[in-house]
């Protein structure tokens, strides 16, 4: 057997390999449009998406992105682009620069959506007024 028909043999069993986990669901690609709302409960395509207050933007000592989510009554679930992050006042790093849907949910408030953009470098303070 020859080198090339041994690399093809190869690069065929590593493919149908492939084909196998994907067809199964073992495996997925991760898409390049992925659905801002996510999975945000009780969203509706017609909800008002706000634009948060900006409080405070500064350059990160450290290099990190860094992103803190306020509210005026601590304690709410938080949401970013529909998957659960934790309990305001939320510091959260590490986030890719970009666009992201935030919720706030309390018991008792209306639960909004929120618009944030996400900058490389900075700490970036977010305020977020529930009703």
């Amino acid at each position: 057997m020859s080198c090339k028909s041994s690399i093809l043999c190869v690069f065929s069993l590593f493919l149908g390999s492939l084909l196998f986990l994907f067809n199964t669901g073992c495996a997925s690609l991760p898409e390049d449009d992925v659905d801002l709302l996510g999975n945000l409960e009780q969203a509706n395509p017609n909800d008002e998406i706000k634009a948060a207050v900006l409080e405070n933007a500064v350059i990160s000592d450290s290099g990190k992105t860094v992103v803190l989510l306020k509210s005026q009554s601590e304690g709410c679930d938080v949401f970013v682009n529909g998957i659960f992050q934790g309990k305001s006042d939320l510091k959260i790093e590490g986030l890719v620069p970009g666009k992201y849907k935030v919720q706030f949910k309390k018991k008792g408030a209306a639960s909004e959506i929120y618009e944030i953009e996400i900058m490389k470098g900075y700490e970036l303070t977010y305020f977020i007024s529930l009703q």
